[in-house]
């Protein structure tokens, strides 16, 4: 018997990764769980249909230095049959990156863990696709600044800096929005979180209270 190495063709699995099934509310609903297991209090969710369309979302969880975020941006990072938390709600280390696939080709997350400086990186399918290789894009204070304008994020970058630690997600080219509108999906993502995160919205007996807001607005 002999050898003969296979591996997958890059460029098409990330497309396949986009066609998994998400719905919108279901994919935020996802990174919400990151930001639970990363003991946040506060969930600030933001969506802006221009001048581009983005989605932010934004926690005051413990954070990530570098290398834990280039581990949270690897597909597959976590082992399912470790052993985890009762209140860790991940498993595959699949949720984060397939949720925003779903609905972007360009993800940014960043985050700062106690060490005050914070650690930016992107997927951009584009780029994926292009090179057929899972190259992540390492952003510098020059690429921050020019992702600021792009998005018209400053507000999110500027409290996160504020903040102790935490991490940002932004979603760019979102271009699988139900109806091509993210308001319209609005409600429906207020309805289903507060459904599915109840007990942390309530902070009912055994479960951190956690504050959760969809453009300032409190839900409840």
């Amino acid at each position: 018997m002999r050898i003969e190495k296979t591996d997958p063709h890059v460029a098409n699995s990330v497309k396949s990764y986009r066609d998994i099934g998400y719905t919108f509310e279901i994919a935020i609903a996802d990174i919400i769980d990151n930001s639970i297991s990363a003991k946040s209090s506060s969930i600030s969710i933001h969506a802006a249909e221009s001048p581009k369309m983005f989605v932010g979302i934004l926690d005051n969880g413990s954070g990530m230095n570098d290398d834990e975020l280039k581990e949270a941006m690897r597909l597959s990072t976590k082992d399912p049959d470790m052993q985890r938390d009762e209140d860790d709600l991940g498993k595959f280390g699949l949720g984060l990156k397939t949720a925003s696939f779903s609905h972007c080709k360009k993800l940014t997350v960043a985050s700062k863990s106690k060490n005050n400086k914070i650690y930016v990186k992107q997927w951009d399918i584009a780029n994926i696709i292009k090179s057929n290789s899972w190259d992540l894009n390492i952003l510098d204070e020059s690429d921050v600044s020019k992702l600021i304008i792009e998005a018209d994020c400053s507000d999110l970058f500027d409290q996160l800096n504020s903040q102790d630690s935490g991490t940002l997600v932004l979603w760019q080219k979102i271009d699988r929005i139900e109806n091509n509108s993210l308001f319209d999906n609005i409600d429906n993502l207020i309805e289903h979180i507060s459904l599915v995160f109840h007990r942390f919205i309530g902070g009912l007996k055994g479960c951190n209270k956690v504050e959760i807001k969809i453009n300032n607005r409190i839900i409840e």
